[in-house]
């Protein structure tokens, strides 16, 4: 049999032409499993953005400290006012290998070398006193910026290498956020979980109800999905919806005040909190194709373990069914059969939102890199640019081995 003749180029995410509005068609499949894709949104979001990383009430004394990890970035924050890359400035070995603990001092495990808890400060660098260029100065923590919110929230800002905030997207407030101060809540525990779906195709799920329907029984027996309505911000965007009252309704499982209907708080990029005043989550990219997802799970004194229990065995079930979607979702955007869908502009308006965030922060960022001539991390910190030269602030080009591998780029 004669093979069939193309009488077109393709390519696997091509596609079609079609009369729909490309504004409400998905980010191509490509986005979801291309590692350079992932790598410059590292850049263009991760590197630049407030990112919602733990909360107060996850320390106590000071030196408590808690390691946490976004987008192949190790960090630690502790009970002082700043954060701190995880890695030692003389030869990059993570400080910090336990997941939580309380030190006054930071100390390297590899040659020794420690800092102060409360400064980032170098304190001791074993045999370093006799070499005479050496600075104890110049040599403390990488500090990354953070932000506390009244309602006890912790955000943190790696962006190292930005002379201002012109450039960066304020933190969302509290109060824009429905996030509820109550001194009264005690952390019982944290849910960590490791997944074969990237963070697009999670946060994808997360920013709409249409599915609820057929994915989510459980919802749709409590809440009046059709009052389900997403309201994007900047780089948040709210969810609300009312309690189901019909008569085999399924009264809603909360801990939250007066069986109140939860609402969902999407944190730009990947962060949700769901307020009933019981849990957050978020997620911590991989890779293109793998997601760590992290839940901080709250409790008020007046509410007893059993009835959290009730309420996180519901929520148990519903991420039992999203995680059955990422997955296989995920498997097919990771063969280059399917390229782009059509979302529908009301009830998938939370993923054009979201989707539209991620394309114009990496477009933005794709064109200043390519006005610069070479990589650009924010993240970068000044003291790592050879010679205080800007193309070295991440763009590896700073000997004459790198160099020589010429100006090609990720992108």
């Amino acid at each position: 049999m004669t093979p069939p003749v193309a009488t077109s180029s393709y390519t696997l995410d091509s596609e079609p032409a079609s009369p729909v509005d490309a504004s409400q068609k998905s980010l191509p499949a490509q986005w979801y499993r291309d590692e350079r894709i992932y790598h410059i949104e590292r850049r263009a979001i991760f590197s630049k953005l407030w990112m919602l990383s733990t909360h107060t009430s996850r320390f106590q004394k000071p030196g408590d400290y808690l390691k946490l990890e976004l987008a192949g970035c190790s960090y630690f924050v502790i009970l002082t006012k700043e954060g701190n890359y995880n890695v030692c400035r003389h030869r990059a070995f993570p400080l910090v290998q336990k997941e939580t603990g309380s030190s006054t001092v930071i100390g390297c495990k590899y040659h020794g070398w420690s800092y102060s808890s409360s400064t980032g400060a170098l304190i001791k660098a074993p045999k370093f006193n006799n070499v005479p260029s050496f600075k104890p100065s110049e040599n403390g923590l990488f500090r990354i910026r953070t932000h506390v919110t009244s309602a006890g929230f912790i955000f943190i800002n790696f962006a190292a290498n930005i002379d201002n905030d012109d450039g960066v997207p304020p933190v969302p407030t509290e109060a824009d956020m429905i996030l509820r101060s109550d001194p009264s809540r005690i952390p019982p525990g944290q849910l960590t979980f490791e997944e074969h779906f990237g963070d697009l195709t999670l946060m994808d799920g997360y920013q709409e109800c249409y599915h609820c329907n057929i994915a989510h029984p459980g919802f749709a027996k409590s809440l009046s999905l059709d009052t389900y309505k997403v309201t994007p911000k900047t780089n948040f965007a709210r969810h609300t919806a009312d309690n189901n009252s019909k008569p085999n309704a399924i009264q809603p499982k909360g801990a939250g005040q007066d069986d109140a209907p939860p609402t969902f708080t999407f944190v730009f990029p990947a962060c949700g909190v769901t307020v009933t005043d019981v849990m957050w989550m978020r997620v911590v990219p991989l890779s293109a194709t793998q997601t760590k997802m992290e839940y901080d799970v709250f409790k008020r004194k007046t509410v007893s373990m059993e009835r959290l229990k009730e309420y996180m065995e519901f929520y148990e079930q519903v991420e039992e069914e999203d995680y059955l979607l990422c997955v296989a979702t995920q498997r097919n955007l990771n063969t280059g059969i399917y390229s782009r869908g059509v979302l529908h502009p009301s009830n998938e308006n939370g993923v054009l939102y979201y989707q539209a965030r991620v394309k114009e922060y990496v477009e933005e960022h794709l064109a200043l890199e390519k006005r610069l001539g070479h990589e650009w991390n924010p993240a970068t910190p000044r003291s790592q640019c050879e010679d205080k030269n800007p193309k070295g602030c991440g763009g590896e080009s700073i000997d004459s081995v790198c160099t020589s591998l010429g100006p090609e780029m990720t992108w």
